[in-house]
């Protein structure tokens, strides 16, 4: 038998079926790995990566690259590119970095998510008409991020014509005064505030005072007088100044059922008999008037804030997920377990220090516990070598494990745990060694010492009810390394990890049928779970920590989900 020439040919792949497998691909190094086994696949791969993942552009040559690399193949390239950051702070822009920008911006017309750092000397560049009416350009164009370093970002917002879903407005510097809802109400364009629904502010007060009106050298006008944001349904600020009043922000928010991130108490707003009256006036809020009518917020998929904050608010509507931090459980432990109590919630994200004692137990009041299925503990440690030879530190992960499944026992409906280990060490220049003594806490949690089996039978003995129980240890060791020639244009030194980890295991629990004695669905058995099944599970049951637990992780230092190991000393 002859075989034809067509018939001895290699078989060519399939680019569709390549697509598909690139879509099960959800790490960037996988990606990247497959791109490498012939032409066919790197240009799937490459449109996946740009259909997928942010592409972050510093100014400078990192723009004229992104450029180049863009045009070189634009039809397999450009109609791709979803998310764009693009940080002009630093290294500073030039005037150059312009027409590059306004090229890519004019070209993608797929870009969903767009993020614009700068500073006063980018402000030539942002504040360009161009500039703008290219990203009002963008038809798909649903998200909008502004950062600002001392320069306000409210002017360059009133050019904006798209009809974007989240916008972000952040700038450091500024006063409370300029994040009144009348100032926003003059910069945001009325088409944006009509289809807006999901905002973020880095401040935001929406009680006045005289000083605020001395401030502004105009008269401000409350905010009922100011036109409400009809669609909002999330709402985050880094910072609320002054009293967090809720008939107010019903006002301004009257669709709000998504997110409510409030961060934290303003620290002026201190004391018992403060936070009482604030709660008080804000439950009366909630109620209808003569009319019978009410302004109350119908349900809260989350809210995000700490316990004071949580106290203050006094809110009666249903809350999905409830996500509370509190520095010492007894400073503020009480105020976590009296809002709790009068709102239980079925999902709580818990975060406080290892220093629990015994107000911890309070937290998780019958009423609670009638309601939780899933719970997230977040325990932080910090410690700092300076001049002088630190103690032993006073914990011992026993007693603190001991401590948690005393308090949890009474969650007879818990079928979801994850408990999260974070510490972080500071080792200074004039310390008397570089690193941690051996006998440092913070080494008790490693991947190699810890009890990782031993911790998750505790825990799902004392809950019966429990399905699945997830550990995450993650630890940052670092010392002071002195600012080189180049750093210091950025602030001098800074703080260089010279040991770090962050893992997760998980289990199913599983109970033994004490007639045959195998292991069977739903107790006191552990089935380890494999860790991207581990992860997949966490991310649908959220089991998520907030953006303060990330940053006291240090998980925003570009790591991803998992940092890179480092040798240890």
């Amino acid at each position: 038998m002859i075989l034809s020439r067509s018939s001895m040919e290699t078989p060519k792949l399939n680019v569709d079926v390549l697509t598909v497998v690139c879509e099960f691909l959800t790490e960037v190094s996988d990606i990247l790995s497959v791109s490498l086994t012939c032409s066919s696949v790197h240009v799937v791969a490459l449109r996946w990566l740009l259909l997928t993942r942010p592409v972050y552009l510093k100014s400078g040559p990192p723009i004229l690259r992104f450029h180049a690399f863009l045009f070189a193949d634009a039809p397999a390239r450009v109609p791709y590119v979803r998310v764009l950051d693009i940080d002009l702070m630093w290294p500073k822009s030039e005037a150059d970095d312009a027409t590059p920008l306004h090229n890519i911006f004019a070209a993608c017309r797929g870009i969903q998510s767009l993020t614009v750092a700068f500073q006063d000397r980018a402000s030539p560049i942002v504040a360009d008409p161009h500039f703008l009416r290219a990203i009002s350009a963008i038809p798909s164009l649903r998200s909008f991020t502004v950062r600002s370093q001392s320069l306000d970002a409210l002017p360059i917002l009133p050019r904006l014509c798209s009809p974007v879903r989240k916008l972000g407005i952040h700038s450091s510097n500024l006063s409370a005064t300029t994040r009144h809802p009348s100032f926003l109400e003059r910069y945001l364009p009325r088409a944006v505030t009509r289809t807006l629904e999901e905002l973020e502010l880095d401040q935001l007060t929406v009680e006045l005072d005289d000083n605020m009106q001395a401030f502004a050298n105009v008269v401000l006008p409350s905010v009922l007088e100011v036109a409400p944001y009809p669609a909002v349904r999330s709402l985050t600020v880094d910072s609320l100044k002054g009293r967090p009043l809720l008939g107010l922000l019903q006002h301004l928010f009257p669709a709000l059922d998504g997110t409510l991130d409030l961060g934290r108490l303003d620290a002026q707003l201190r004391g018992e008999e403060v936070h009482t009256a604030m709660r008080a006036a804000n439950r009366i809020s909630q109620e209808r008037d003569v009319d019978g009518l009410s302004r109350a917020w119908k349900k809260l998929d989350r809210i995000v804030c700490d316990a004071p904050m949580l106290y203050a608010l006094g809110l009666r509507c249903p809350i999905r997920l409830a996500m509370v931090e509190f520095g010492l459980v007894r400073q503020h432990g009480r105020y976590a377990t009296d809002a709790l109590r009068e709102n239980p919630v079925p999902r709580l994200k818990l975060s406080t220090t290892h220093d629990l004692g015994p107000a911890f137990g309070e937290l998780f009041s019958p009423e609670l516990a009638g309601t939780l299925t899933h719970l997230t503990l977040c325990l932080l440690y910090s410690n700092d070598y300076e001049l002088e030879p630190m103690p032993e530190s006073e914990f011992e992960w026993e007693k603190v494990l001991d401590s948690i499944v005393s308090a949890i026992r009474p969650l007879h409906k818990l079928t979801h745990m994850r408990l999260v280990i974070g510490s972080s060490i500071y080792v200074h220049k004039d310390a008397p060694w570089p690193f941690a003594p051996w006998g440092e806490y913070a080494h008790s949690f490693r991947g190699s010492r810890f009890d990782w089996d031993g911790t998750a039978a505790a825990l799902s003995s004392a809950l019966p009810s429990l399905q699945n129980v997830f550990l995450t240890t993650g630890g940052y060791l670092s010392n002071w390394e002195d600012a080189t020639m180049e750093d210091v244009d950025e602030g001098g030194g800074r703080w260089k990890p010279y040991e770090r980890w962050y893992i997760t295991r998980g289990w199913r629990v599983a109970k033994s049928d004490f007639g045959t004695g195998e292991v069977v669905e739903g107790g006191s058995g552990l089935v380890e779970l494999h860790t991207d099944v581990a992860e997949t599970i966490i991310g649908n049951e959220e089991l998520v920590l907030s953006a303060l637990d990330e940053a006291a992780l240090h998980l925003n230092y570009g790591w991803g989900s998992i940092p890179p190991p480092l040798s240890v000393p």
